[in-house]
């Protein structure tokens, strides 16, 4: 990024933040639009209020050790995808800077807004797939999706917890776990209307269990919702209890019609960010045994709200649109 570039950055900051005219929106949402860590949002805001300007502060001590030249091959190499960043850039300057240490490179690359996090690990998607998704969003980006009952199921486990916690410096906080934690499964649904039914159990999820949570927690939900059974149509992915000749049969004599699902497709779904939700918020407090597990999902389970489940519903059409302008491959929702 050219410094030019910077500039217009940091006075977006300060549009956003504290304009008179500005949305006036917080730092996080700003480091969220602008793709920039928050304490460097935060840091612009301040250097705003304190002098007037978002130029550059007097350096004192002594000179820059990277040139013009060298800066510029630094944000040539930032603007290229793939990891190994420190690496290359100290390639690329070991002519003009043999001895420049790592420690320089990290800062001039966090002077540029970029943090270092953790990468997001995505199963590679075949050409079938990449092409069943773009297609299944081009058909379905303008769908009325308040009449879509939504689906998953996912696991839960005892002794997970938090991994980060403030400590004294002078001591450590122990949490004590197990090698095998023990686990319980979830079954859930949604649609615009609010949350349904939550299906907990342990064990194997097997075409027989599957129709028997069709009978209670899908039934029910939808008793909840629609008058009729041709109100709604139900959304699954293509886990296999969910296509067996048992499940077919039942949603084919209950007259319940399935939307048609890619396969890969986790972030088309919006319950996805339900588990997610769930997960975080166990978390918060160390869960020992499956009674206090169940206690704790069913009690985060009642607490969500119809106006989440609308919004995630509302969503779909903008994961449809995220779809399609990723040509069909995964997207970050």
């Amino acid at each position: 990024m050219a410094n030019a570039d910077y500039f217009k950055q940091r006075w977006k900051i300060i549009f956003y933040a504290l304009d008179p005219y500005g949305p006036h929106f917080k730092a996080k949402r700003i480091a969220q639009l602008l793709h920039i860590s928050e304490p460097n949002v935060r840091y612009w805001i301040k250097r705003f209020q304190e002098t007037g300007s978002v130029d550059d502060a007097p350096v004192s001590g002594r000179p820059r050790a990277t040139s013009d030249q060298d800066e510029a091959k630094i944000d040539a190499e930032i603007e290229k995808d793939g990891p190994g960043l420190v690496q290359r850039i100290k390639t690329k300057l070991k002519k003009s800077l043999p001895t420049i240490s790592l420690r320089t490179i990290q800062r001039r690359i966090s002077e540029r807004g970029l943090i270092f996090g953790s990468v997001v690990a995505k199963l590679l998607l075949s050409r079938t797939h990449i092409e069943s998704r773009l297609k299944f969003a081009t058909a379905n980006l303008h769908r009325d999706w308040s009449n879509v009952i939504f689906t998953d199921e996912s696991t839960f486990s005892t002794f997970t917890f938090k991994r980060k916690v403030w400590m004294k410096p002078d001591k450590k906080f122990v949490v004590r776990t197990v090698k095998h934690p023990a686990k319980l499964h979830a079954w859930g649904c949604f649609c615009s209307k609010g949350f349904g039914v939550l299906y907990l159990f342990t064990g194997t999820l097997d075409a027989d269990r599957m129709v028997g949570i069709y009978k209670s927690g899908l039934k029910q939900s939808i008793n909840m919702w629609f008058k009729s059974n041709d109100q709604f149509m139900l959304q699954e992915d293509n886990d296999p209890k969910h296509r067996s000749k048992k499940a077919e049969s039942w949603k084919t004599e209950n007259r319940i019609q399935s939307l048609e699902w890619p396969s890969m497709s986790p972030d088309l779904n919006p319950i996805e960010n339900v588990w997610a939700f769930l997960k975080a918020r166990l978390k918060e407090n160390l869960i020992l045994d499956l009674d206090s597990l169940e206690k704790a999902l069913r009690k985060e389970w009642r607490s969500l709200t119809p106006s989440f489940a609308e919004k995630l519903a509302k969503s779909c059409s903008e994961r449809c649109q995220r779809v399609i302008e990723a040509e069909g491959d995964y997207t970050l929702f």
